[in-house]
């Protein structure tokens, strides 16, 4: 029978409580998930909770599973991308980058990517294209056109993605 979290340890990821969320865990998997079907690494990305995310990976939270947010499942990189912050993007963007599996992952849905990566800072996404070495955006132009901003096209051209 699947246990979900108590409440306490998304509120402790809300207010990037160390101490609550150690306390919570004594008694759930680091690997758990909600009602909704959301684990506790997505909640710490999605509230910035930095120290959260670094510990629940260091204890073992699976940082390729799954959270259910509106029917669909999202990843951990998807997650940052939507939260719109630089830090918690190359934290888990590193994270990411050490498994080599990764990779793979990361080309096949990086057409889920490419919205927030265009809505959010050139570094952003000149770095995302740097870690996972993004040679080629042949095929989703169209979302690139509707996305994306002049400061876009140049680091894309710099980066010889185009």
């Amino acid at each position: 029978m699947l246990k979900f979290m108590p409440l306490t340890i998304i509120n402790s990821c809300k207010r990037n409580d160390l101490e609550s969320l150690k306390l919570s865990l004594s008694t759930q998997s680091v690997n758990s998930v909600d009602q909704w079907g959301r684990t506790h690494l997505y909640y710490a990305v999605k509230y910035l909770a930095y120290d959260l995310v670094r510990y629940l990976i260091n204890q073992g939270s699976d940082i390729f599973g799954l959270s259910k947010v509106d029917d669909v499942n999202e990843d951990l990189l998807l997650t940052s991308l939507k939260a719109g912050d630089n830090l918690m993007i190359k934290i888990i963007s590193d994270f990411y980058s050490e498994h080599p599996q990764c990779h793979r992952h990361i080309k096949n849905h990086i057409v889920g990517y490419l919205p927030y990566l265009f809505k959010g800072q050139t570094q952003i996404l000149s770095n995302f294209i740097d870690t996972f070495r993004i040679s080629s955006l042949k095929g989703y132009e169209n979302i690139f056109c509707r996305t994306a901003k002049k400061s876009h096209y140049d680091t894309l051209l710099q980066s010889v993605v185009c």
